[in-house]
């Protein structure tokens, strides 16, 4: 489930000091929380955080971000040292299901799958791979959303590959946004000879 999205916050004095707030000559800005929060303008991004917020001087801090792809996330310094990616509007997420058990051989036809989203998402990447791989034969797979291809050309298979990564001609995508709880058919055009094992997965962010 997506974190709600950036909130307003309200400028704090610099060197501030109190529960929720560590001793520091630059802020930003503060919400109040177990957690520090902090935000700066709309221009900082991901390539700023650590500059701006050094990890060791801000530990257990929240720092909103609005990063390059995925719009307004949430960063997380954790007392090992580092920053995460916690989460946010437009989140990272990968969806794979499976569409024929392993060892079970591909027949083709539609709705071989049929799965509504957990959450809404906007899909930049879409792949398919193969337990075991046809052996004469591309295997094509379509992704519908209410009955409609999302795609422009479909994930493809080659012939003795596992994977949509090595096609010959790669999967594009011309419907991005997927809402919350569509409904989602996957279909196989070509089933090659033999092939079993088959997943779909999509990636892309919350939306």
């Amino acid at each position: 489930m997506p974190l709600p999205t950036r909130p307003v916050f309200a400028p704090i004095p610099s060197q501030q000091q109190g529960w929720d707030a560590p001793v520091n000559t630059n802020f930003g800005h503060l919400r109040e929380g177990p957690w520090p929060v902090f935000a700066l303008d709309d221009t900082f991004d991901e390539t700023d955080l650590e500059a701006e917020f050094p990890v060791a001087n801000y530990r257990l801090c929240l720092v909103w971000v609005k990063h390059s792809t995925l719009g307004w996330v949430l960063y997380a310094s954790v007392a090992t040292g580092a920053w995460f990616l916690l989460g946010g509007q437009g989140s990272p997420a990968s969806l794979m299901k499976e569409v024929t058990a392993e060892g079970i051989t591909i027949v083709a036809g539609t709705a071989k799958l049929t799965f509504r989203m957990p959450y809404a998402m906007t899909v930049t990447e879409v792949r398919a791979n193969l337990v075991g791989a046809s052996s004469s034969g591309v295997v094509t797979v379509d992704i519908n959303v209410g009955g409609t291809t999302i795609l422009g050309t479909k994930l493809t298979i080659d012939s003795g590959e596992k994977t949509s990564l090595t096609a010959a001609a790669p999967a594009t995508i011309t419907n991005a946004n997927l809402a919350d709880d569509a409904e989602i058919t996957i279909d196989v055009d070509t089933a090659g000879t033999g092939a079993h094992g088959l997943k779909v997965t999509l990636k892309g962010g919350q939306a």
